[in-house]
Order: C-alpha cells, then sequence, then structure tokens
C-alpha cells in the first residue's frame, strides 16, 4: 500500500501468503529525508509469537522496488526467527 507524505497514518496491506504460518503486512512511503525515495516497513504476527515490527532504513528510487524489498526482508526476517527456534 502506497502511502503519501505527511498523512501521519501508514494503511499496511496483508500479503497473499503466510510464511511460517505468519501474516506479514507491509506499507511503503515516500522519505521525507530524501525527496524522490521511497522507504517501507512491515508487521508480522502468529498466534502465541512476539509481534515482528521493523521499518526498512533503505532508501529506494520508486515504490516498486521498496514493496518488493520490504516484502522480501518480511519474509527473510520471519526465516530467522523460526531458524533461531530450531
Amino acid at each position: 500500500m502506497e502511502n503519501e507524505a505527511g498523512k501521519g497514518v501508514t494503511e499496511f496491506t496483508l500479503i497473499d501468503e503466510k510464511p511460517h504460518g505468519y501474516f506479514v503486512e507491509w506499507a511503503i512511503r515516500p522519505s521525507t529525508s530524501s525527496p524522490g525515495k521511497w522507504m517501507g516497513a512491515f508487521h508480522a504476527s502468529k498466534e502465541g509469537e512476539p509481534a515482528l515490527r521493523e521499518s526498512i532504513a533503505n532508501q529506494y528510487d520508486n515504490p516498486a522496488e521498496a514493496q518488493a524489498n520490504t516484502i522480501r526482508i518480511a519474509k527473510a526476517r520471519v526465516e530467522e526467527v523460526v531458524a533461531a527456534k530450531g
């Protein structure tokens, strides 16, 4: 979900798949510090597990790149948590 800068509310979009049973939501927005750049954030949650929440510090050149990388990073973080639990 693409959000406009300065709105103050971030709307997250749920991805279609559930990696390891986690619900993953993502959002992107224009960077306030670097005009023309885009940033992302995600939430990942699963019943009985601590929620994962992260803002992606990387800045991307366009919304599509920000979206793809935010979703990729979210899935990777879920994989890290699952792997750490063994």
